[in-house]
């Protein structure tokens, strides 16, 4: 008994901290403007963004910059090393990329590669949570294929 309300109150106590959370200091509901200030203050990396980050001129123009600066790794070219390349990285608030990361990848000399490339990238445009510029993962492959 005393196990099952000591869980009811802990349940309770998160349920209250958690309806407090769209709350202002005045105990009013936060408006969208409100929101979406808090959000662009904060050094929070979203996961979810109502307008997702974007390589300038949208995936035709991202294209174009892979194939113009990709070069396949000599060592993977010769051992017909191929596959996908999945980074995740952190697009900032100003469009600027930061914390790369692997996620998958057949082969380091790949992952290498595709790490070059997204440093040589332009800033994106960043994404967006009611009109306002936050930081925000995003998930980047990049396949290798020998023709």
């Amino acid at each position: 008994m005393i196990k099952y309300v000591f869980t009811l109150l802990m349940a309770l106590a998160c349920f209250s901290a958690t309806a407090q959370d769209h709350r202002n200091g005045n105990g009013r509901e936060k408006d969208d403007s409100q929101i979406a200030a808090t959000a662009a203050k904060s050094n929070r990396i979203f996961k979810n963004v109502e307008v997702q980050a974007t390589f300038p001129g949208g995936q035709t123009a991202m294209n174009e910059f892979i194939n113009e600066n990709l070069t396949y790794p000599e060592g993977a070219y010769n051992e017909n090393i191929q596959g996908k390349v999945r980074l995740r990285l952190v697009i900032e608030r100003d469009g600027s990329i930061s914390q790369i990361m692997e996620l998958d990848s057949p082969d380091p000399r790949l992952t290498e590669e595709a790490e070059r490339i997204v440093r040589l990238m332009p800033k994106w445009n960043p994404a967006n949570i009611h009109n306002e510029a936050v930081r925000s993962y995003v998930v980047f492959p990049l396949t290798f294929i020998i023709d």
